[in-house]
């Protein structure tokens, strides 16, 4: 059942995050604001969560989807793929958005891989230098492949 956060000030409907048997699962209604969509989708392979996400993370999603982020981490997961290969605009909230997971996971002791950046997001990522903090893969496949990877 939906978390019934849509409104004025919550554009974006989140559902519950519950057992592993529940993946994968989409949230619905996709976040909207004015500027635009996202839509995220959750699965795991193993220990892994893979978190896809497509449309725009910009300033109208980017709180909820940070809240989302947050609540996956803080129930456990500490091997994180963000697939942004649908992701067709990043703004600063957004990027803010993918750091601050960053920094959530490492204080587990996790790490998060990014997967399939777009040239225009990737841009995003090279300017501010914050290319520097994750591994970057091309797709998801090369991501799990580098978790499994010891090391």
């Amino acid at each position: 059942m939906p978390l019934g956060l849509t409104g004025p000030g919550n554009p974006v409907s989140l559902s519950p995050i519950g057992a592993a048997a529940e993946f994968p699962r989409s949230l619905h209604p996709p976040a909207q604001g004015r500027s635009g969509t996202v839509e995220i989708e959750l699965r795991e392979e193993g220990a892994i969560r893979i978190v896809s996400l497509k449309g725009r993370l910009d300033a109208q999603v980017s709180g909820l989807v940070r809240e989302r982020l947050q609540k996956l981490i803080e129930e456990g997961a500490v091997s994180l793929i963000l697939n942004l290969e649908a992701v067709d605009f990043l703004d600063s909230s957004g990027l803010g958005v993918v750091v601050a997971g960053l920094r959530k996971i490492k204080e587990n002791k996790g790490e998060i891989k990014l997967a399939g950046l777009r040239p225009e997001v990737r841009s995003i990522f090279d300017i501010t230098r914050v290319t520097r903090l994750f591994q970057i893969c091309a797709d998801v496949p090369t991501a799990l492949e580098a978790f499994r990877k010891p090391g």
